[in-house]
């Protein structure tokens, strides 16, 4: 009997192995298509960063209503003019913004002051702000003094309130800057719109004759008024009696007002620093350093000029 003869030629066992190898590859295959395709899965959901906080774009960009990037694209024209007004926001927080609304007390003044336009202006202190209704009607140089003053802005050199005595007045105005002590010559007395001397140091009714929150000038003889003023911590009766630089020509108005005020500090009394002192140094770290207590005035500026709305 012959042996069975391979009639295609070839071995059957290299068919065999060549066939395992083929199997084996597939599967070998699949696994490292499986494997990739997990690490590509794991990367990927690691990689996903998460959703931050939204955050309104008015407070990454300086423009309102920019997308992110476009104040890089195209400048603002108006630019200059919208950082002026969030400083001048700044400038006035916590003051009132208009005179509309506000109801005078009718036991507020001892006589009836004379009627005309208003200036409403806003000081900024270190213990708060100070809504100044500013009357040119009562006394018609002192209140451009003042106004000239807040224009110009010296007030934002650092005004020491060097000279606060408890329940009486605090007095203010020598510059932070020496320099601008020389700026400001005196000018003519108002007449006063109070009357005056002794027997009028307060009306029928209890109203003393200077009231609290009413701001004059400070001086020392006729004409004397120059850069230094007064405001009345309290109700008082002997001032503007017959001195002539006391008339008034504004007072506070505002809740907030009256209660920075009350905030002022008065430990120092008169025992502040001197008005020599402030007059060659300004508001220097040295004072400061002494009388760490001392309150300042910071900026004032005109918010409301009722003398261009009537």
């Amino acid at each position: 009997m012959f042996p069975r003869r391979n009639i295609n030629g070839i071995n059957p066992s290299f068919t065999s192995r060549r066939r395992n190898w083929s199997f084996t590859t597939i599967i070998t295959s699949v696994f490292i298509v499986l494997v990739l395709g997990v690490v590509c899965v794991l990367f990927a959901a690691f990689s996903i960063t998460p959703p931050k906080e939204k955050v309104s774009v008015s407070r990454l960009t300086p423009f309102d209503g920019a997308l992110p990037g476009d104040y890089l694209k195209k400048p603002d024209p108006n630019f200059e003019e919208r950082i002026k007004i969030e400083a001048e926001k700044g400038l006035t927080a916590g003051c009132l913004t208009s005179m509309k609304g506000v109801v005078e007390d009718p036991l507020r003044h001892m006589v009836k002051p004379p009627d005309g336009p208003v200036v409403l202006t806003c000081c900024q202190t270190t213990k708060g702000p100070l809504s100044i209704a500013v009357h040119p009607t009562w006394a018609p140089n002192g209140a451009a003094r003042f106004l000239d003053m807040v224009s110009s802005d010296y007030f934002s050199s650092k005004i020491a309130m060097f000279r606060c005595l408890k329940n009486f007045l605090c007095q203010f105005g020598l510059a932070g800057d020496p320099k601008l002590n020389y700026r400001y010559k005196t000018i003519p007395d108002d007449p006063s719109w109070l009357p005056l001397g002794p027997d009028h140091r307060q009306n029928e009714k209890g109203i003393k004759r200077f009231q609290k929150g009413y701001f004059a000038f400070a001086g020392g003889g006729q004409n004397s008024r120059s850069n230094q003023l007064i405001v009345a911590l309290k109700a008082n009766g002997p001032l503007c009696g017959g001195s002539p630089w006391e008339v008034p020509w504004g007072e506070l108005v505002g809740d907030a007002s009256f209660q920075t005020l009350d905030k002022i500090y008065t430990g120092y009394g008169e025992n502040g620093p001197n008005q020599g002192r402030l007059h060659r140094e300004g508001s220097s770290a040295a004072i400061a350093e002494e009388f760490p207590l001392l309150d300042y005035v910071l900026s004032c500026q005109i918010v409301e000029d009722g003398r261009h709305t009537r």
